[in-house]
């Protein structure tokens, strides 16, 4: 009966040198020697990430404020960009 298991490892010369057992597998074997590319460390969960951002020093009220006056400015000019953005988008 054949039992295969995948272990990784590091092949030097004619030398491999397993990162973990092979389980209970014992006697002649066939070895296929594939390049693997090296692991990724694993990336943090966004919400570690959001977490550890350092909080705003503005209010709810001031946010909203400027909310409303871009709002408004927005409204004034008919849906237009205003003239420091095209400005910056030009550039």
């Amino acid at each position: 009966m054949d039992h295969a298991v995948v272990v990784r490892g590091h092949l030097t010369g004619r030398h491999i040198e397993l990162e973990e057992p092979a389980g209970n597998l014992q006697g002649e074997v066939e070895v296929i020697v594939r390049v693997v590319a090296k692991a990724q460390p694993p990336r943090p969960d966004i919400l570690d990430v959001l977490n550890s951002l350092k909080g705003g020093t503005r209010t709810k009220d001031e946010i909203d404020q400027q909310l409303a006056a871009e709002r408004a400015e927005w409204d004034e000019r008919g849906g237009r960009l205003p003239r420091r953005l095209l400005l910056h988008l030009s550039a």
